[in-house]
């Protein structure tokens, strides 16, 4: 019988409110926290689930959920702004670029930004 994109689409809802629920009992539970994110990312890579700012809350090396007492945040600006998060379980570092939300866009009309 073959999966259908319908199939897919109900089974890949499914994952995500499993990956959901894995994420949260990680969080209440330290004890099996680990396991439970890692069959978290498991569910998401086989059904190709977003986890969306999910994956910013745990290390990807050493399935470790991210608190104080094991994660470190830096905010580095050479040779661009960047955030980098720094697993003190394992040592893995990850960088998330920092966007300039700020900055004007620049535009192709001249008369923009001039009284008349």
């Amino acid at each position: 019988m073959r999966i259908t994109a319908r199939d897919k689409a109900y089974q890949r809802r499914i994952a995500g409110e499993r990956i959901k629920i894995l994420i949260e009992l990680a969080r209440r539970n330290k004890k099996y926290s680990r396991r439970y994110v890692e069959l978290a990312w498991r569910l998401a890579r086989k059904y190709r689930v977003k986890l969306g700012k999910v994956k910013y809350t745990f290390c990807r090396k050493c399935f470790t959920l991210w608190t104080p007492e094991t994660l470190r945040v830096r905010i580095v600006h050479n040779p661009y702004p960047r955030v980098v998060y720094k697993c003190l379980v394992c040592g893995a570092e990850y960088s998330i670029p920092i966007r300039n939300v700020n900055k004007k866009r620049k535009s192709g009309s001249a008369s923009e930004g001039q009284g008349g």
